[in-house]
């Protein structure tokens, strides 16, 4: 059962890893740590069972790696699988995204990917093998650009871009799975992304290009009718993110408050449009853009109702509001769906969603009540990082943890404040300037 519902969430998340086309028997002898990241991947609808997987696989992962120093494609193919779909991301406690995301980095580089992919064409007769090593090397640049540069805010690691580039273009020729032929554009625009995000190093005048005009290219190359719903979300969080990553809130025009809107509409719509249990099939790249839009959603309208001092500055009701409501009904239906098929049951995933939605809705009814009208405010929490935007309209409401009661207040909220702070900036994009 959970292997089946692992099968089904592959479908929806890119450069996501397939099992080999093998019975339970060959899979356990020849493939078993990626077999057990699969396993642990599709039980998020046993939370016990998924916390023993979870164990299982650390312990496993730890000593094949780390004590007995080894190295295989399937250890990262393993690795990657239990990142792409983070279950601990709902934990702040045991949160380590990061740090298990430059073990990845290590991996492919000690498995020699990047010189393997170096010149275009030159992949030999290996067939799946180098489909297998392609699909990992994509994937970890994925999860680099979509989790380490959108999500940490911090520089990409994997300075390789031809080479992901030539694997790329050979996923795209041999796979027949819907999502590869996309590749190359992904690529195209995780390539975007990274230049804008450097680590201070470089000719900053040689290495920026204005977003808009970068992404306005790929926009014309690459959307199609056909575009995956993946693709779709993340070009259109990019975009709106660029946007505002390159504006403070004083000095944000009209055009551009309009623009950015339409692009967190664009990815909101997309995830609400897929059937029903895309929700829940989502990789945690997607999850963290769907949770950091509808709080930049919120807040961008805060923003144009202080300065326009009317809420529904746009000629209509706050959007905020009429998205938490579909996010809302869409729940109810996964629940409802859940009580007749373990592929709808995602207990803290939903859990989590309705705390994020009721703190959004907190957000923006303060908003609209109080109509803030301070420039100066409204510019320094532009600056905050996406913890700060979150929490402080969290804390104190009973939404996120129960500290023991034991405890001064004072002390409750500090221990509070820092284990939230490593969660919210693990998995949400930090309000700093690029």
């Amino acid at each position: 059962m959970f292997l089946d519902r692992y099968k089904d969430m592959v479908a929806s998340v890119p450069f996501a890893i397939q099992l080999p086309l093998m019975t339970l028997d060959g899979l356990l002898s020849s493939f078993p740590i990626l077999l057990l990241a699969a396993i642990l991947t599709g039980s998020s609808s046993d939370p016990d069972f998924e916390k023993q997987a979870g164990e299982a696989f650390r312990h496993v992962l730890a000593d094949r790696v780390i004590v007995r120093g080894q190295k295989s494609l399937q250890l990262l193919q393993s690795l990657l699988t239990y990142m792409t779909w983070y279950h601990h991301r709902f934990d702040p406690q045991t949160a380590q995204f990061y740090q298990l995301l430059q073990l990845a980095n290590g991996m492919v580089a000690d498995l020699g990917l990047p010189r393997r992919f170096a010149k275009e064409g030159t992949f030999g007769d290996r067939g799946d093998e180098d489909v297998n090593a392609s699909r990992a090397f994509l994937l970890c640049y994925y999860l680099n650009c979509g989790g380490g540069v959108l999500g940490y805010d911090r520089p990409e690691n994997m300075r390789c871009i031809e080479n992901l580039r030539n694997a790329a273009k050979l996923l795209a020729e041999v796979s027949d799975r819907a999502l590869d032929p996309e590749a190359p554009a992904l690529v195209e625009l995780l390539h975007i992304v990274s230049l804008h995000r450097g680590d201070g190093n470089e000719n900053q005048s040689e290495h920026r290009v204005p977003p808009s005009r970068s992404l306005s290219g790929w926009k014309a190359t690459y959307i199609r009718q056909e575009t995956s719903a993946s693709l779709r979300s993340t070009y259109h969080f990019v975009a709106a993110y660029s946007v505002l990553k390159s504006s403070s809130s004083k000095a944000m025009s009209a055009q551009d408050a309009r623009l950015s809107f339409q692009h967190f509409k664009a990815v909101l719509s997309n995830i609400l449009d897929q059937k029903l249990c895309y929700l829940v099939q989502l990789g945690v790249i997607e999850w963290a853009h769907l949770i950091t839009t509808l709080f930049l959603l919120a807040r961008l309208e805060s923003s144009e109702v202080a300065r326009s001092g009317t809420a529904g500055s746009f000629g209509q009701s706050l959007l905020a509001h009429q998205y938490v409501a579909r996010f809302r009904a869409l729940v109810d239906c996964l629940t409802t769906q859940a009580e007749a098929s373990t592929a709808f049951r995602a207990p803290h995933l939903l859990g989590w969603l309705d705390k994020i939605l009721t703190a959004v809705m907190q957000l923006s009814s303060s908003v609209e009540a109080s109509h803030v009208s301070s420039s100066d405010e409204s510019d320094h929490h532009h600056q905050e990082s996406a913890y700060e935007i979150v929490n402080s309209f969290m804390e104190d409401r009973g939404n996120v943890r129960h500290p023991a009661p034991r405890e001064p207040t004072n002390v409750r909220k500090q221990v509070q404040r820092k284990d939230e702070e490593d969660f919210w900036t693990d998995f949400m994009s930090d309000w700093l300037n690029w």
